[in-house]
């Protein structure tokens, strides 16, 4: 895992990627670090919310696209490959 700044490593984000975790057969998934217990409900509301549209089998576009809706709305922050774990991929939008 590569981060463009090291002081963004508490506020990364991978959840764009279960898309692609799901499509290679991962049944699990874990939350990693020492956040406060609100902080990690609501990582865990976004990650349910990621694995729920899973269900609907939207084209990856259609995924990203509303995983990048829930962050906003959530973290109150864009997309930007300077908060992904994943930060050479396509749909994040800079």
């Amino acid at each position: 895992v590569f981060f463009n700044k090291a002081s963004l490593f508490l506020q990364a984000c991978g959840v764009c990627a279960v898309y692609d975790f799901h499509k290679i057969g991962v049944k699990f998934l874990k939350i990693s670090g020492r956040s406060l217990l609100a902080d990690k409900i609501r990582d865990i509301r976004l990650l349910k919310e990621a694995v729920d549209m899973l269900k609907e089998q939207m084209p990856s576009e259609d995924f990203y696209k509303k995983t990048e809706y829930h962050v906003r709305h959530k973290y109150h922050r864009m997309c930007s490959v300077e908060y992904c774990y994943y930060s050479d991929r396509d749909q994040v939008s800079s």
